[in-house]
C-alpha cells in the first residue's frame, strides 16, 4: 500500500518469474501435477490423504515425501537439463515413467479393478523408469570405477535382492493368519511376492548404477556423493528393515520393543522415503548431467 492508501499491485518475484519463463514446457506440467496432487490429496480428493498431525511431523513430511517429489523428478531433471530428451533420453523417460507411476497408484484406489492387476499396474510402471534411469546414469559412468567402488555398488544391489527375497519368502514360510491351503490365497501371496521380487531387481540395477558414478570426475562431486550415500542408506535400511520383519513375523513379543522405541519409525522413514527423496536430490545437483561421454555439455 503507497501513500495515498492504494494497494500495490501483487509481484511475483523477479527470480521466480525467471525461472518460470526459462523452464521447459513439459516441467511446467509436472510441477503442476506434483501441486496438484498435494493439494488433492490434502483436501482428501485423492488417496491416500496428508496427515496433518502436527504432533509427528514425520507423518506430515512422509505424507509429501518422496510421492511428491517423485512426480516432480521429470521437472528436476528438465530445469537442469532444457536439452535432456537429445542428450540423456533414458534419464528423462525413467523419470516420466516413474513420475506417471506414481500418479497412476493413486488413481487405482477410485478405479475399480481387481487389487492385483491395479497392484501390478503400479508396481511395472516406476520398475521400468528405474531400469531406464540406471541405464541412462550407466551410459554416464565411467566404463571402469575404481574397485571399491564397482565392489561397493555390487554390495548394495545385492542387499537390496536378499531384503526382497527375504520379505518375498517369509509369507509362505511363515503365513500366520493367511490359509495358504486356499489355493486362491497361494496364487495371490505368489503373485506379489514375484512382482515385489522384479520391483527390486529394477531398483537394485538402479542403485547400482547411481553407486558406480560416485568420484566421477566429469559429474559435480555433490552429487554422486549424496546420490552414493541415499543408495548405501536405501540398501543398509532395507535390509535391516527386513530383518526386523522376519523378527517380527517370528515372535511379535521380542519386536515390540524395537517397533516402539522413538527411532524405529524415522529408521523406516529413511530406508524407503529417506532415501528416494535424497536420490531426487541429487538428480537436481547433477546427477545425469551428460558431458564428454556422450558428445556435450551439460547446457547448450
Amino acid at each position: 500500500m503507497d501513500t495515498t492508501g492504494v494497494v500495490d499491485e501483487l509481484r511475483i518475484p523477479d527470480p521466480i518469474r525467471r525461472a518460470y519463463r526459462s523452464s521447459p514446457g513439459l516441467a511446467l506440467v509436472f510441477i503442476g501435477l506434483s501441486v496438484l496432487d498435494a493439494v488433492a490429496r490434502t483436501l482428501g480428493l485423492l488417496q491416500p490423504p496428508v496427515r496433518l498431525d502436527l504432533a509427528q511431523p514425520l507423518t506430515v513430511l512422509g505424507s509429501f515425501l518422496p510421492r511428491d517429489l517423485l512426480i516432480l523428478l521429470p521437472a528436476v531433471i528438465l530445469i537442469r537439463l532444457p536439452n535432456a530428451l537429445r542428450v540423456t533420453p533414458f534419464v528423462l523417460v525413467g523419470a516420466v515413467a516413474i513420475s506417471l507411476g506414481q500418479l497412476l497408484e493413486l488413481s487405482l484406489g477410485s478405479v475399480a479393478l481387481p487389487s492385483l492387476m491395479g497392484y501390478s499396474a503400479a508396481t511395472f510402471l516406476p520398475a521400468l523408469g528405474w531400469i531406464a534411469l540406471g541405464w541412462g546414469l550407466a551410459l554416464l559412468n565411467p566404463k571402469t570405477p575404481p574397485p571399491t567402488v564397482a565392489g561397493t555398488a555390487n554390495l548394495v544391489a545385492a542387499l537390496v535382492v536378499i531384503a526382497a527375497a527375504v520379505l518375498g519368502i517369509l509369507p509362505l514360510v511363515v503365513p500366520r493368519e493367511l490359509d495358504l491351503r486356499d489355493p486362491s490365497t497361494l496364487n495371490t501371496v505368489i503373485s506379489i511376492a514375484v512382482i515385489e521380487f522384479l520391483g527390486a531387481l529394477a531398483w537394485g540395477f538402479f542403485l547400482r548404477a547411481v553407486v558406480r558414478g560416485f568420484g566421477d570426475p566429469l559429474r559435480p562431486n555433490r552429487a554422486t556423493s549424496v546420490g552414493t550415500f541415499a543408495a548405501l542408506l536405501a540398501a543398509a535400511l532395507g535390509l535391516a528393515i527386513a530383518v526386523l520383519t522376519v523378527v517380527g513375523r517370528l515372535d511379535s513379543v521380542l519386536l515390540a520393543p524395537i517397533v516402539q522405541s522413538p527411532i524405529y519409525v524415522p529408521l523406516f522413514w529413511l530406508a524407503g522415503g529417506g532415501a528416494t527423496s535424497l536420490l531426487v536430490v541429487a538428480f537436481g545437483l547433477g546427477l545425469a548431467d551428460p558431458m564428454s561421454r556422450v558428445g556435450g555439455m551439460v547446457l547448450d
